[in-house]
C-alpha cells in the first residue's frame, strides 16, 4: 500500500479549495495527485473555466503561494468576487475571511 506524503500547506490548501462548490470536485476529476500537486497544476486544469471559477483558482493561489501567484499574475479581487460569486460560494469565502488560514505558515 502507498503511503502519501502530502506537505501540510497542500493538505490545508485542498481542504480550503474544496470547500467550494464550484471547485469540489475539480481537483479529483483533473487527475489530482496529492504527492505532486503543484499550483502550477492548478493553472492547467483551469482552461475553460467560468469567470467565478477562475476568481476562486486566484483566491486559492494567493491564499497557498502569494509570490508566486503575483508572479503569475493570478490576482484575486475580493470585492469582485463577492460581487459575482452566488450565494453558496459567497457564504464560503465570508466564512473564510472570518477565520483566514494561510497555508504557507505550515511550512
Amino acid at each position: 500500500m502507498k503511503t502519501l506524503h502530502v506537505d501540510r500547506s497542500t493538505q490545508i490548501i485542498m481542504h480550503i479549495a474544496c470547500s467550494f462548490p464550484l471547485l469540489k470536485g475539480k481537483f479529483y476529476s483533473y487527475g489530482y495527485d496529492p504527492d505532486r500537486f503543484h499550483p502550477q497544476d492548478l493553472l492547467a486544469m483551469s482552461k475553460g473555466w467560468s469567470t467565478s471559477e477562475i476568481h476562486l483558482r486566484n483566491f486559492v493561489l494567493t491564499t497557498w503561494k502569494p509570490s508566486w501567484a503575483k508572479r503569475k499574475r493570478c490576482t484575486f479581487d475580493l470585492f469582485e468576487a463577492l460581487s459575482i460569486f452566488d450565494e453558496t460560494n459567497r457564504r464560503v469565502l465570508l466564512h473564510w475571511l472570518n477565520q483566514p488560514c494561510f497555508p504557507g505558515a505550515y511550512l
